[in-house]
């Protein structure tokens, strides 16, 4: 008589329908979608055992979402088919734009980047759905504005899943990017699926499901979204004003379409060719490459007197020491937050581009005293913005610059330091002595508005964008700002 084999333990069935061991000891359990789901007694218990997991080897992505009833989807399929359409128009608008901007070159350098980019940053509903390495992060999200009402989950990926999703061939995919500054997917430590419906009969993800009770993650919030900006977020922040502009114009136009107006269409189907455009020098080509984990979020700038803002020599010194830190100075003055919100501004929109500790020195120096200059004044009044121009920077004149992806800025300027600031041949073929009253106005200003590149010198331009372009516009909360003069297109007169 043969002996019977000893019946399997509950343990043993779990782990040959699919459960991984743990260190926990919380047992797998089979679950009619096909996947493995443990049930965890709270939120920290849950990030514990991912963790373990993804140390033991067994899972290697992870999504957390604070119902564990929501389907894994991306927010194109969750969408209306009124809001498919308009994500496809939103995406185009933005892949337009990027097309334009020179400055976002560097960085959405193929579709998957540019689509990431409008993922993370809300621009267009896409078929992108976030995962990330760390199970930190999935904790975070899986907890975020939830109700005690509701079960979370972290959902796992392990290696046959990939598999699986590779084997297909598509539709459905991972996607690994490093999107150079885009400090959101990187200090999410992410990835996408990029899946342009449901994937369940593809491979049903396992996940780890906990109640809403007391526990909450200690990650930060600045630590997912952060609350500094890269030089790609400081454009997209351009974008999304050139899309604000765009609506409001076209409500407009309806208006004046319902009251009976007659709209007549003009265009200007110039080219601007490479002639015309500033040539950018070699260290300005590649733009700003700053990574999440590589640059000092948190430190807090040296408080200064208001003396030492006058300083161009102290405040060189202090920019060399935290050139890697998203804060540059503290305000002394507690009355002094609008200065301090508009140095932030400045330092963030110069530190990552190569201009030198003197030029973000001087810089500084100019917003302040042009701060201290319009703080009695009305900002929204044209004449007192005149008046004060007069008074800090002399004889001046107002000009008003389109910067690559359609942004418009303006600025006063002295007359004499824009007229330096042209090619030595165009100042002798216009007339080599300075009349601020000269036809030379009409002409770079006016005629010829298009075509920077042909009249105004590249460095020369910087050294006016660095003492006057730059701190008029910051202290005028001009939005966006033009921080670079080689993403100048046109420069002209309002």
């Amino acid at each position: 008589m043969m002996d019977k084999k000893p019946l399997l333990s509950e343990r043993e069935i779990a782990e040959l329908l699919g459960a991984k061991r743990n260190a926990l000891g919380i047992l797998g359990r089979p679950m009619p979608g096909g996947f493995i789901q443990y049930d965890a007694p709270d939120l920290l218990t849950a990030v514990a055992l991912a963790a373990d997991f993804r140390a033991g080897g067994h899972y290697k992505y992870f999504r957390g979402q604070r119902d564990a009833r929501w389907q894994v989807v991306s927010s194109l399929v969750r969408a209306a088919e009124a809001d498919r359409a308009r994500a496809v128009a939103d995406l185009d608008a933005f892949y337009s734009f990027a097309c334009r901007a020179q400055h976002l070159v560097p960085y959405l350098q193929n579709d998957d980047a540019l689509i990431a980019t409008a993922q993370h940053h809300g621009l267009a509903l896409t078929n992108f759905i976030d995962f990330t390495r760390s199970p930190e992060v999935a904790g975070w999200f899986a907890s975020d504005g939830a109700s005690t009402e509701d079960e979370g989950a972290i959902f796992l990926v392990d290696h046959e899943a990939e598999r699986a999703f590779d084997a297909v061939g598509g539709p459905a995919r991972f996607i690994h990017l490093d999107v150079p500054n885009l400090w959101r997917l990187q200090a999410q430590e992410g990835l996408f699926l990029e899946a342009p419906g449901k994937f369940d009969h593809i491979w049903p993800l396992d996940r780890i499901v906990f109640p809403h009770i007391a526990s909450h993650s200690s990650i930060p919030r600045h630590h997912i979204y952060p609350d500094k900006k890269s030089a790609l977020e400081n454009a997209l922040d351009q974008y999304n004003v050139v899309v604000r502009r765009r609506v409001a114009f076209d409500d407009l136009l309806e208006h004046i379409k319902s009251a009976g107006g007659v709209l007549i269409e003009v265009s200007d189907e110039g080219q601007i060719t490479k002639e015309d455009a500033l040539t950018v020098p070699p260290v300005w080509i590649a733009g700003p490459n700053e990574r999440w984990d590589e640059i000092d979020v948190t430190s807090v700038g040296p408080t200064l007197a208001e003396s030492l803002l006058n300083s161009v020599a102290a405040l060189a010194e202090l920019v060399e020491k935290r050139r890697g830190c998203t804060n540059l100075l503290t305000v002394c003055s507690d009355e002094d937050e609008k200065l301090q919100k508009q140095i932030d501004r400045l330092w963030g929109g110069m530190r990552p581009h190569p201009y030198s500790a003197e030029h973000i020195a001087r810089c500084v120096v100019a917003t302040t005293t042009l701060h201290r200059a319009f703080q009695h004044v009305n900002m929204s009044d044209g004449l007192e913005q005149r008046r004060i121009a007069e008074m800090v920077v002399g004889p001046a004149i107002e000009i008003e610059m389109s910067t690559s992806g359609e942004n418009t800025a303006r600025a006063f300027v002295n007359s004499q330091a824009l007229w330096l600031s042209l090619k030595q041949e165009v100042r002798d073929k216009l007339g080599p002595v300075f009349n601020p009253q000269g036809d030379w106005l009409a002409i770079v200003l006016g005629d010829d508005w298009q075509k920077p590149g042909r009249n105004f010198d590249g460095q020369q331009l910087i050294e006016l964008f660095v003492d006057q372009v730059i701190p008029w516009q910051v202290a005028t909360n001009r939005d966006p700002v033009a921080f670079s003069a080689f993403h100048i297109l046109t420069l002209g007169r309002p």
